[in-house]
């Protein structure tokens, strides 16, 4: 049996059109479920490396405490999402999302 573990990344963009890479190494995970903070003031932009307010790369655009899940499988494609590939902007600097995801553990008895 398999042991599976809670867990997430916080991002927080420092300055606003400056994009963030989610995780610095390859992270694959089965499924993504992004949260934005209730306290945000703008605009979360979610896709890869050129996105932000203007650019065409954006896979998602969260206002404040919107969420979003993103299940491969639901959408019939076996596969990941490697976290290295996704990256967030913000609309209004320090403004943030949460990624959260399960991390699969052997069970050692």
């Amino acid at each position: 049996m398999r042991k599976v573990r809670l867990t997430g990344i916080y991002k927080a963009v420092a300055t606003a059109g400056t994009q963030l890479r989610v995780s610095a190494v390859d992270l694959k995970v089965p499924y993504l479920v992004i949260t934005t903070e209730s306290t945000n003031t703008g605009g979360i932009y979610i896709g890869g490396p050129e996105v932000g307010v203007t650019a065409n790369d954006m896979f998602a655009e969260l206002d404040s405490g919107q969420g979003i899940v993103i299940d491969p499988e639901k959408l019939g494609i076996k596969g990941y999402i490697n976290l290295k590939d996704v990256y967030i902007d913000s609309e209004v600097s320090g403004d943030g999302a949460y990624f959260g995801f399960l991390k699969v553990e052997d069970d050692h008895p």
